[in-house]
């Protein structure tokens, strides 16, 4: 598989004439050779930067399935760069992609009832709730190493991510890409991915679906979504 290495996708295309649609029907599944093992929250370990390097004691709290950062950690947060929404009082309000990718970098603490949780820790907290976070976290966690600005995307019931192009303002200017994650070993339906990009193109984006193998490599395909 070819990785992504600059703003350019290697395309795929994908046809959703009628006929197709209709043997789709037929329950026929993309299926990949093998299977992500979601529960190894340690993997990624190797990629946590040099504690020799000071950093910013940021301060967040576990709030349902959220992370807030408030007072003068909001507005250290917010000079980092692009992560969370800001709330009415000035919070800054975490998905937990977001967290955790500021947690394993040690930019951040975060606590749950005055209790600080470790990297593993609150992954599994997180995952208790929500079976697809490690799966999101390692496509979000791959963009961000690879320079790019990342939110998270419009659904909770698949793995859905917003791409920036770079050097693009995010709040300032929409997101390029709509990213979908996909691992291999775990059948998804094409109609899935052709829903998909009609989503993308009605909301004026790309689609790009991201394959992460049992490794937690990530490999990126641009949809070009054809009607015959």
């Amino acid at each position: 598989m070819q990785r992504m290495t600059t703003e350019g996708f290697p395309p795929l295309m994908i046809s959703s004439a009628s006929s197709l649609d209709n043997f789709l029907h037929t329950a026929l599944k993309l299926i990949f050779c093998l299977r992500l093992g979601l529960n190894n929250v340690a993997q990624t370990s190797s990629c946590r930067p040099s504690l020799s390097t000071p950093k910013p004691q940021i301060k967040g709290e576990v709030m349902d399935r959220f992370v807030v950062v408030k007072g003068d950690d909001a507005i250290a947060l917010r000079q980092l760069g692009y992560y969370g929404e800001v709330g009415d009082r000035g919070e800054v309000v975490l998905d937990p992609v977001e967290a955790a990718y500021l947690l394993e970098r040690d930019l951040l603490v975060v606590e749950i009832e005055g209790k600080q949780l470790s990297f593993a820790e609150f992954s599994s907290l997180i995952m208790s709730k929500d079976p697809k976070f490690w799966l999101r976290y390692l496509i979000y966690s791959d963009l961000r190493r690879r320079g790019y600005t990342v939110k998270p995307g419009f659904s909770q019931n698949h793995v859905e991510l917003r791409l920036y192009k770079r050097g693009a303002e995010a709040g300032k200017e929409g997101a390029k890409y709509l990213v979908f994650g996909v691992a291999e070993g775990i059948p998804i339906d094409l109609r899935t991915i052709i829903e998909k990009a009609r989503e993308a193109r009605n909301l004026r984006k790309e689609l790009i679906i991201a394959v992460i193998d049992s490794q937690g490599e990530v490999c990126y395909y641009a949809i070009t979504l054809s009607e015959l």
